[in-house]
This record gives C-alpha cells, structure tokens and sequence, in this order.
C-alpha cells in the first residue's frame, strides 16, 4: 500500500469556498491547475500553503445548485493536459458520455478557446459503446485518453491521438476531427473482490513512460455514481503495457493525477461525490 499525505484542501476565495468534484491535474507554470466535473472554470492553487485557488472560467454562467438539475446540463471536464505549444497551454477535456458534454476547451494564460470534440467523439463510439473519457495526457508525439470503463460493457481503454494533427486542427479551427485518431487498445486492470479497477486519469513521465489512476466504484453505470471501494496507482511501458500496480491510501475516490519524477513524488486529486465534501490534494513517492 502506497501511503499518501494531504497538502492542502482545494479551497478556493469563492462561495461555497471549495472544490467538491475535483476530476483532473497538472502542475504548470509553477501551479497547481486543477479541473472539476461540476465546475465551468479551472480551479489554479500557488503552491504555497494557505493561500485559496482562484477560478478562470471556461464557460459563462452559472450551474443550478440542486445536483440532479446540476448533472444534467454540465459539461462534465473530466481530465487535462500540457499541450507542448510555442507557449505551453492547457487542454480541458469532457467525458463524451452524454451529447451536451463535448465541448473542451484550451487555456492560453487568460485567453480560453472552445472546442468541439463532438467529431471526434462520434468516431470513438464506433469502438467504444460507453464513451467516458477521463484522463489525457501528451506522451511524445502523442495524446493518449483513457476511458473509464465504468460501465455495463468494462471498456477500459487507451486512445491513441496524433498530436500534430491535434495541435494543426486547434490552430485552425475550434475542433479536433476524427482523423487525429490512430488507436483504441482494451486493458483488463483487475477487480477488488468482484468489483473492477477502471481508469480515472492517466500522466507521463517520458514518452514510453506513463502512470495512471484507477478505482474500484460499484455499480453499471458511467452517470450514476457509486460506492468508491480503493484505488491504485499503475505504470504503463514500452509497448504500451502494464508493468506495475499498486494500492495507495485514499479514503476518496482518485481523479487526477500529476507526476513529478525529477523529484520521484506523485500529486492526487479527490472526488467525494459529495458537493458537501472538498476534494483534497494528496502527495506520495513514486515506487521505484
């Protein structure tokens, strides 16, 4: 079991005065970048101790309070990534597991340009019959998604983008085609009793290298939630395998994952499914 420890609580200087549903992270220009499920903006934390996130929104407006009316109309941003631009920006990413979520988006400092991945997601449902992606990465000269096979069908899967053509389209315009798409791949991560681990998020360490995030939740379906039963951290390789799992101590459900290996730690992000709950930022040491 890897042991984790809290840095802080995702507060942030706005009521309710936190982050509930955290779901991706990054660390980028010396922050900590965190994306909500329930959010319309991209929660950024110093990492200085004490000091509250502050909000950039993505998408203007506001979301109903009640939960269920809330459920339904958000875009459901479910991972991020660093995208290697001439300045580096962020890819915001929706599950795709409903119509209304398949807009992301892309942060350059403060300028944020929306994007369309509803060709794109059309194309993977051709493989996919549970769309529900929640975790992205770049990984040498490409984008790599995993979807959470939380599921009736299981599909824990690993898509393959080609990052030039990702990078040509959003230079272009505001959608990523399906023709940036080069593979689907099915990976069996194990249960907890008969309960399955599924994807939550997914960081490289180094274009062969990459960790990922996965989860033990029961029930069938990849818009109710669940009971969250464990978590453990695994290592992809060269060929694109599994070559390491293992549990780590996280009483709420992990959601977003960054990694830091000059320094050999990880970074967690948590998600309750309670809006009453904050989610937390938790940090371990990279098994060697």
């Amino acid at each position: 079991m890897i042991s984790l420890n809290r840095v802080r609580i995702l507060d942030i200087a706005k009521p309710p005065g936190f982050i509930a549903a955290a779901s991706g992270l990054v660390f980028h220009n010396g922050e900590f970048h965190v994306i909500a499920d329930d959010q319309l903006g991209l929660a950024i934390f110093s990492i200085k101790a004490g000091e509250p996130g502050r909000i950039l929104p993505l998408i203007q407006g506001e979301l109903p309070a009640d939960p269920e009316a809330r459920k339904k109309v958000k875009p459901d941003f479910e991972s991020i990534c660093i995208l290697p631009e001439a300045s580096p920006s962020i890819l915001a990413l929706p599950s795709g597991s409903r119509p209304n979520r398949v807009i992301g988006a892309v942060i350059r400092e403060k300028a944020v340009q929306h994007i369309n991945l509803g060709p794109l997601y059309k194309r993977l449902s051709k493989d996919i019959k549970e769309l529900n992606l929640e975790g992205s990465a770049v990984a040498g000269n490409e984008i790599l998604l995993l979807n959470r096979g939380n599921g009736k069908h299981k599909e824990n899967m690993l898509v393959t983008l080609d990052l030039a053509s990702v990078l040509g389209d959003l230079a272009g315009r505001n959608e990523i085609r399906a023709e940036s798409l080069k593979a689907v791949s099915r990976y069996d991560l194990g249960s907890e009793g008969k309960v399955p681990f599924c994807f939550t998020d997914v960081a490289p360490e180094s274009p062969e290298r990459i960790w990922f995030l996965a989860a033990t939740e029961t029930g069938k379906s990849t818009y109710k939630d669940g009971v969250y039963g464990g978590g453990v951290l695994g290592r992809i390789g060269p060929g694109r395998r599994i070559e390491f799992m293992q549990k780590i101590e996280c009483k709420s459900k992990p959601e977003g994952l960054a990694i830091d290996a000059a320094r050999g730690f990880f970074y967690v992000v948590t998600d309750g499914d309670d809006p009453t709950k904050p989610s937390e930022l938790l940090e371990g040491r990279l098994p060697s």
